[in-house]
């Protein structure tokens, strides 16, 4: 029987054995930013050291699934654009970073964003283009300050 509340895992204490790396802990604050089923899959196996099985039986997903999925938002979390939109000093228009933030750590598709902001999926792409055009310029002052 699977344990639907992903909040309870937030409140078990981390397993003693589970190696603690310096990028760990940012890891851990770009996931705070994903929506509380994502987030239990990555806590579920890096902080508390549960197996993809009890993973899977937490979430009611068979283990391949969270495999999967564990993959999946790993990924998420190292894109380039979501280590920039999780930066503490992130510097992008509040309305675009919510945005931003919910397309990708979210899942969100445009067509959902576009329900939810009363608009047309074409003015979602283009709020997002303008994320990603962000970063591009964040990621070039980065450079010339080097």
């Amino acid at each position: 029987m699977p344990i639907v509340d992903p909040h309870i895992l937030a409140q078990m204490p981390a397993r003693s054995h589970v190696d603690r790396r310096d990028g760990e802990s940012e890891l851990f604050r770009r996931a705070s930013f994903m929506p509380p089923q994502r987030r239990a899959v990555i806590e579920g196996v890096l902080k508390h050291g549960l197996t993809l099985r009890e993973v899977g039986e937490f979430v009611g997903s068979p283990a391949g699934t969270i495999s999967r999925r564990f993959r999946r938002y790993m990924q998420i979390l190292n894109d380039p654009i979501v280590v920039a939109l999780t930066e503490p000093d992130c510097a992008l228009d509040a309305d675009l970073h919510a945005l931003a933030v919910a397309h990708h750590l979210g899942g969100k598709t445009y067509t959902q964003l576009a329900q939810e902001h009363h608009t047309s999926t074409d003015a979602i792409k283009q709020r997002l283009a303008q994320a990603n055009g962000w970063l591009q310029r964040e990621r070039a002052e980065r450079r010339k300050r080097r």
